[in-house]
Protein backbone atom coordinates (compact mmCIF):
# COMPACT_ATOMS: atom_id res chain seq x y z
CA UNK A 1 0.00 0.00 0.00
CA UNK A 2 0.97 3.72 -0.28
CA UNK A 3 1.91 5.94 2.96
CA UNK A 4 2.88 9.64 2.62
CA UNK A 5 6.07 9.28 5.28
CA UNK A 6 7.52 12.37 6.90
CA UNK A 7 11.56 11.44 7.08
CA UNK A 8 12.64 14.45 8.68
CA UNK A 9 11.12 18.18 8.34
CA UNK A 10 10.35 19.39 4.48
CA UNK A 11 11.09 15.78 3.73
CA UNK A 12 8.07 13.86 2.92
CA UNK A 13 7.97 10.52 0.59
CA UNK A 14 4.98 8.55 -1.36
CA UNK A 15 6.56 5.10 0.16
CA UNK A 16 5.40 1.35 -0.36
CA UNK A 17 4.78 -0.50 2.70
CA UNK A 18 2.93 -3.70 3.40
CA UNK A 19 -1.00 -3.95 3.82
CA UNK A 20 -1.97 -4.18 7.43
CA UNK A 21 -3.94 -6.87 8.94
CA UNK A 22 -6.43 -6.66 11.69
CA UNK A 23 -5.42 -7.74 15.17
CA UNK A 24 -7.67 -9.17 17.78
CA UNK A 25 -9.75 -6.36 19.04
CA UNK A 26 -9.18 -4.03 15.42
CA UNK A 27 -10.62 -3.37 12.39
CA UNK A 28 -9.00 -2.44 9.17
CA UNK A 29 -10.00 0.69 7.80
CA UNK A 30 -9.38 1.91 4.23
CA UNK A 31 -8.44 5.35 3.98
CA UNK A 32 -10.91 7.35 1.53
CA UNK A 33 -10.08 10.63 2.66
CA UNK A 34 -7.63 12.05 5.24
CA UNK A 35 -7.67 16.33 5.47
CA UNK A 36 -4.62 17.90 6.34
CA UNK A 37 -4.41 19.34 10.43
CA UNK A 38 -2.35 22.51 10.90
CA UNK A 39 -0.19 19.99 13.51
CA UNK A 40 0.30 18.30 9.92
CA UNK A 41 2.11 21.60 8.89
CA UNK A 42 4.01 22.21 11.45
CA UNK A 43 5.70 19.03 11.63
CA UNK A 44 6.52 18.90 7.84
CA UNK A 45 7.78 22.84 8.72
CA UNK A 46 9.62 21.00 11.96
CA UNK A 47 8.66 23.40 14.20
CA UNK A 48 6.38 20.47 15.61
CA UNK A 49 7.32 20.04 19.46
CA UNK A 50 5.66 16.97 19.90
CA UNK A 51 6.19 15.19 16.35
CA UNK A 52 7.86 11.96 16.30
CA UNK A 53 10.25 11.42 13.49
CA UNK A 54 9.61 9.40 10.99
CA UNK A 55 6.13 9.20 10.74
CA UNK A 56 3.45 8.57 8.70
CA UNK A 57 1.42 11.98 8.87
CA UNK A 58 -2.58 12.08 9.00
CA UNK A 59 -5.53 11.91 11.82
CA UNK A 60 -8.64 13.44 10.20
CA UNK A 61 -9.10 10.29 8.54
CA UNK A 62 -12.37 8.69 7.25
CA UNK A 63 -13.19 5.65 5.56
CA UNK A 64 -14.27 1.68 4.86
CA UNK A 65 -14.19 -0.67 7.34
CA UNK A 66 -12.55 -3.77 5.30
CA UNK A 67 -11.63 -6.13 8.12
CA UNK A 68 -12.10 -7.26 11.22
CA UNK A 69 -10.68 -8.75 13.84
CA UNK A 70 -11.43 -11.22 16.88
CA UNK A 71 -14.14 -10.08 19.35
CA UNK A 72 -14.94 -6.83 17.26
CA UNK A 73 -18.52 -6.96 17.56
CA UNK A 74 -19.10 -2.52 17.08
CA UNK A 75 -18.50 -2.61 13.47
CA UNK A 76 -19.30 -4.11 10.66
CA UNK A 77 -17.73 -4.92 7.14
CA UNK A 78 -18.75 -2.26 4.63
CA UNK A 79 -19.82 0.34 7.04
CA UNK A 80 -18.07 4.16 6.89
CA UNK A 81 -15.93 5.88 9.60
CA UNK A 82 -14.09 8.45 11.17
CA UNK A 83 -11.08 8.01 13.39
CA UNK A 84 -10.62 9.16 16.71
CA UNK A 85 -6.82 9.44 16.98
CA UNK A 86 -6.15 9.62 20.52
CA UNK A 87 -4.90 6.87 22.35
CA UNK A 88 -4.75 7.60 25.96
CA UNK A 89 -3.31 5.42 28.73
CA UNK A 90 -6.78 4.64 30.81
CA UNK A 91 -4.85 4.79 33.83
CA UNK A 92 -3.55 8.21 35.04
CA UNK A 93 -5.69 10.43 37.43
CA UNK A 94 -7.33 12.51 33.92
CA UNK A 95 -7.99 8.88 32.68
CA UNK A 96 -9.94 7.58 35.72
CA UNK A 97 -12.15 11.08 36.09
CA UNK A 98 -12.89 10.33 32.26
CA UNK A 99 -10.71 13.52 31.23
CA UNK A 100 -9.12 10.98 29.06
CA UNK A 101 -7.90 13.89 26.09
CA UNK A 102 -5.46 14.85 28.33
CA UNK A 103 -4.17 11.85 29.99
CA UNK A 104 -0.45 12.43 30.90
CA UNK A 105 0.73 9.67 28.26
CA UNK A 106 -1.21 10.68 25.59
CA UNK A 107 -0.29 9.82 21.92
CA UNK A 108 -1.91 11.24 18.90
CA UNK A 109 -1.85 8.99 15.32
CA UNK A 110 0.44 10.67 13.22
CA UNK A 111 1.91 12.35 15.22
CA UNK A 112 3.32 10.10 17.94
CA UNK A 113 2.45 6.90 16.20
CA UNK A 114 2.16 6.78 12.23
CA UNK A 115 -1.05 8.26 11.29
CA UNK A 116 -4.11 8.09 8.10
CA UNK A 117 -2.05 9.00 5.25
CA UNK A 118 -2.14 5.81 4.37
CA UNK A 119 -3.83 3.37 2.05
CA UNK A 120 -5.14 1.28 4.86
CA UNK A 121 -4.90 1.25 8.51
CA UNK A 122 -5.48 -0.97 11.45
CA UNK A 123 -6.83 0.21 14.64
CA UNK A 124 -8.61 -0.85 17.83
CA UNK A 125 -12.15 -0.94 17.02
CA UNK A 126 -13.20 1.39 19.51
CA UNK A 127 -11.45 4.31 17.54
CA UNK A 128 -13.76 4.16 14.77
CA UNK A 129 -17.14 5.69 14.98
CA UNK A 130 -19.84 4.62 12.44
CA UNK A 131 -20.91 7.43 9.99
CA UNK A 132 -23.77 7.32 7.47
CA UNK A 133 -22.62 5.87 3.79
CA UNK A 134 -24.70 9.00 2.72
CA UNK A 135 -22.28 11.88 4.24
CA UNK A 136 -19.37 11.97 1.49
CA UNK A 137 -15.64 10.82 2.97
CA UNK A 138 -13.90 14.37 2.57
CA UNK A 139 -16.69 15.63 5.19
CA UNK A 140 -16.44 12.88 6.94
CA UNK A 141 -12.54 13.26 7.35
CA UNK A 142 -13.67 16.88 8.86
CA UNK A 143 -15.34 15.18 11.97
CA UNK A 144 -12.11 14.98 13.89
CA UNK A 145 -11.39 18.83 13.75
CA UNK A 146 -15.41 19.22 14.42
CA UNK A 147 -14.72 17.43 17.70
CA UNK A 148 -11.58 19.85 18.82
CA UNK A 149 -14.54 22.46 18.06
CA UNK A 150 -16.89 21.08 19.77
CA UNK A 151 -14.60 20.89 22.93
CA UNK A 152 -14.03 24.08 22.99
CA UNK A 153 -18.19 25.19 23.36
CA UNK A 154 -18.41 22.49 25.76
CA UNK A 155 -15.93 23.82 28.01
CA UNK A 156 -17.37 27.40 27.70
CA UNK A 157 -20.97 26.04 28.26
CA UNK A 158 -22.21 27.46 25.32
CA UNK A 159 -25.98 27.86 25.55
CA UNK A 160 -29.00 29.64 23.53
CA UNK A 161 -28.50 32.78 26.07
CA UNK A 162 -24.80 33.53 24.88
CA UNK A 163 -22.86 35.93 22.64
CA UNK A 164 -19.44 34.27 21.55
CA UNK A 165 -16.83 35.77 19.95
CA UNK A 166 -14.51 33.41 17.89
CA UNK A 167 -11.38 34.73 17.70
CA UNK A 168 -9.80 33.12 14.71
CA UNK A 169 -11.65 32.06 11.24
CA UNK A 170 -9.38 29.14 10.83
CA UNK A 171 -10.10 25.42 10.30
CA UNK A 172 -10.76 25.10 14.05
CA UNK A 173 -12.51 29.23 14.41
CA UNK A 174 -15.09 28.29 11.56
CA UNK A 175 -15.73 24.36 13.75
CA UNK A 176 -15.89 26.44 16.59
CA UNK A 177 -18.86 29.09 14.85
CA UNK A 178 -20.52 25.96 13.64
CA UNK A 179 -20.99 24.10 17.15
CA UNK A 180 -21.63 27.29 18.83
CA UNK A 181 -24.17 28.42 16.47
CA UNK A 182 -25.56 24.81 16.56
CA UNK A 183 -25.58 25.00 20.33
CA UNK A 184 -28.25 28.34 19.75
CA UNK A 185 -25.85 30.57 20.58
CA UNK A 186 -25.31 33.85 18.38
CA UNK A 187 -21.71 33.89 17.01
CA UNK A 188 -19.30 37.02 16.09
CA UNK A 189 -15.81 36.42 14.21
CA UNK A 190 -13.10 38.04 13.94
CA UNK A 191 -9.68 37.79 11.81
CA UNK A 192 -7.44 39.64 9.67
CA UNK A 193 -8.12 38.23 6.04
CA UNK A 194 -11.21 38.99 4.50
CA UNK A 195 -11.83 35.34 2.69
CA UNK A 196 -11.72 33.70 6.02
CA UNK A 197 -13.99 36.10 7.20
CA UNK A 198 -16.55 36.04 4.48
CA UNK A 199 -16.52 32.22 4.70
CA UNK A 200 -17.30 32.88 8.39
CA UNK A 201 -20.45 35.44 7.44
CA UNK A 202 -21.07 32.54 5.11
CA UNK A 203 -21.51 29.69 7.95
CA UNK A 204 -23.25 32.15 10.18
CA UNK A 205 -21.62 34.70 11.61
CA UNK A 206 -23.76 37.49 12.79
CA UNK A 207 -20.76 39.99 13.05
CA UNK A 208 -17.40 39.84 11.55
CA UNK A 209 -14.42 41.92 12.46
CA UNK A 210 -11.09 42.68 10.23
CA UNK A 211 -8.62 42.72 12.64
CA UNK A 212 -6.44 44.28 11.04
CA UNK A 213 -8.37 47.56 9.79
CA UNK A 214 -10.97 47.56 13.05
CA UNK A 215 -10.90 47.94 16.84
CA UNK A 216 -12.37 44.53 17.91
CA UNK A 217 -13.77 45.93 21.23
CA UNK A 218 -15.43 48.43 20.14
CA UNK A 219 -17.05 46.35 17.69
CA UNK A 220 -17.93 43.33 20.51
CA UNK A 221 -19.16 46.18 23.06
CA UNK A 222 -21.40 47.87 19.95
CA UNK A 223 -22.87 44.38 19.27
CA UNK A 224 -23.75 43.34 22.83
CA UNK A 225 -25.19 46.57 23.87
CA UNK A 226 -22.01 47.33 25.99
CA UNK A 227 -21.85 44.17 27.61
CA UNK A 228 -19.16 42.32 26.07
CA UNK A 229 -19.22 38.95 24.74
CA UNK A 230 -20.46 36.21 27.21
CA UNK A 231 -17.74 33.70 25.90
CA UNK A 232 -14.70 34.45 24.07
CA UNK A 233 -13.35 31.43 22.52
CA UNK A 234 -9.33 32.24 21.45
CA UNK A 235 -8.61 29.93 17.97
CA UNK A 236 -5.43 31.80 16.80
CA UNK A 237 -2.61 30.73 19.55
CA UNK A 238 -0.85 33.86 19.54
CA UNK A 239 -0.03 35.77 22.54
CA UNK A 240 -1.68 39.29 21.54
CA UNK A 241 -5.21 37.59 20.84
CA UNK A 242 -4.73 35.37 23.73
CA UNK A 243 -3.99 38.61 26.35
CA UNK A 244 -6.75 40.27 24.30
CA UNK A 245 -9.57 37.82 24.82
CA UNK A 246 -9.32 38.45 28.62
CA UNK A 247 -10.38 42.79 27.80
CA UNK A 248 -13.02 41.75 25.37
CA UNK A 249 -15.07 39.40 27.67
CA UNK A 250 -17.87 40.60 29.68
CA UNK A 251 -17.75 40.73 33.37
CA UNK A 252 -18.82 37.09 34.43
CA UNK A 253 -18.28 35.94 31.59
CA UNK A 254 -15.67 32.95 29.80
CA UNK A 255 -12.79 32.87 28.29
CA UNK A 256 -11.93 29.19 26.26
CA UNK A 257 -8.06 28.73 24.95
CA UNK A 258 -8.15 26.55 22.48
CA UNK A 259 -4.94 27.97 19.92
CA UNK A 260 -1.97 27.19 21.46
CA UNK A 261 1.18 29.32 21.77
CA UNK A 262 4.58 28.21 23.21
CA UNK A 263 4.97 31.91 24.84
CA UNK A 264 3.94 32.61 27.87
CA UNK A 265 1.10 35.17 27.90
CA UNK A 266 0.59 37.87 30.95
CA UNK A 267 -2.68 37.61 33.00
CA UNK A 268 -4.03 40.91 34.77
CA UNK A 269 -4.72 39.56 38.12
CA UNK A 270 -6.97 43.27 38.80
CA UNK A 271 -8.27 42.69 35.23
CA UNK A 272 -9.53 39.10 36.29
CA UNK A 273 -10.61 39.62 39.42
CA UNK A 274 -12.62 42.19 38.98
CA UNK A 275 -14.46 40.54 35.97
CA UNK A 276 -14.63 36.97 37.92
CA UNK A 277 -14.06 35.21 34.71
CA UNK A 278 -13.78 31.93 34.00
CA UNK A 279 -10.34 31.15 32.06
CA UNK A 280 -10.56 27.46 30.64
CA UNK A 281 -8.06 25.63 28.77
CA UNK A 282 -9.23 23.05 25.77
CA UNK A 283 -7.43 19.77 24.77
CA UNK A 284 -8.24 17.69 21.85
CA UNK A 285 -12.11 16.03 22.37
CA UNK A 286 -14.09 14.09 24.59
CA UNK A 287 -16.65 12.45 23.77
CA UNK A 288 -17.82 14.38 21.08
CA UNK A 289 -17.52 12.01 17.99
CA UNK A 290 -21.07 10.73 18.60
CA UNK A 291 -22.59 14.38 18.46
CA UNK A 292 -20.54 15.57 15.84
CA UNK A 293 -21.51 13.11 13.39
CA UNK A 294 -25.26 13.35 14.21
CA UNK A 295 -25.31 17.12 13.56
CA UNK A 296 -23.46 16.06 9.88
CA UNK A 297 -25.44 13.17 9.44
CA UNK A 298 -28.91 15.20 10.30
CA UNK A 299 -27.42 18.39 7.85
CA UNK A 300 -27.26 20.93 10.82
CA UNK A 301 -24.06 21.21 10.25
CA UNK A 302 -21.92 21.24 6.75
CA UNK A 303 -18.12 21.96 7.33
CA UNK A 304 -17.43 21.09 3.43
CA UNK A 305 -17.57 24.72 2.55
CA UNK A 306 -14.28 24.50 4.72
CA UNK A 307 -12.13 22.89 2.25
CA UNK A 308 -10.33 25.31 -0.77
CA UNK A 309 -8.66 22.70 -1.53
CA UNK A 310 -7.98 18.87 -2.73
CA UNK A 311 -5.18 16.79 -4.20
CA UNK A 312 -4.71 13.23 -4.36
CA UNK A 313 -2.69 11.30 -2.02
CA UNK A 314 0.30 11.45 -4.73
CA UNK A 315 0.48 14.89 -4.65
CA UNK A 316 0.52 15.06 -0.92
CA UNK A 317 4.35 16.27 -0.67
CA UNK A 318 3.34 19.37 -3.21
CA UNK A 319 0.11 19.79 -0.58
CA UNK A 320 2.38 19.72 2.56
CA UNK A 321 5.10 22.30 0.51
CA UNK A 322 2.43 24.51 -0.38
CA UNK A 323 0.60 24.77 3.00
CA UNK A 324 4.25 25.39 4.78
CA UNK A 325 4.60 28.86 2.47
CA UNK A 326 3.91 32.03 4.16
CA UNK A 327 0.17 33.59 2.70
CA UNK A 328 -0.39 30.30 1.40
CA UNK A 329 -3.97 30.42 -0.64
CA UNK A 330 -4.61 27.22 1.12
CA UNK A 331 -7.73 27.37 3.78
CA UNK A 332 -8.44 23.40 4.07
CA UNK A 333 -6.79 20.71 2.21
CA UNK A 334 -8.19 16.91 1.61
CA UNK A 335 -6.51 14.58 0.48
CA UNK A 336 -8.19 11.49 -1.72
CA UNK A 337 -7.33 7.59 -1.76
CA UNK A 338 -8.43 6.58 -4.87
CA UNK A 339 -6.88 3.10 -4.92
CA UNK A 340 -3.82 2.36 -7.14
Amino acid sequence: MRAALLRSPGNLEIVSRPRPVAGPGQALLRVRAAAVCGSDVHAYKGDSAFQVYPAVLGHEVAGEVVELGEGVQSLSLGDHAVLDPMIRCGHCYPCRQGRYNCCTSLKVMGVHTDGGFADYVAVDADHLYRIDARVPFETAALVEPLCIAAQAVSRGRVGPEDRVLVIGAGTIGLGVLLMAKAAGARVASSDTVASKLRLAQQLGAELTIDAASEDVGKAVLGWTDGDGPSVVIEAVGHPATTRAALDYVSAAGRVVVVGITPQDVPLPIPLFIRKEMDLLASRNSREQFPRVIALVESGRIDPTPIISHRFPLEQAPQALHLLSQPGTPVRKAVLSFAQP
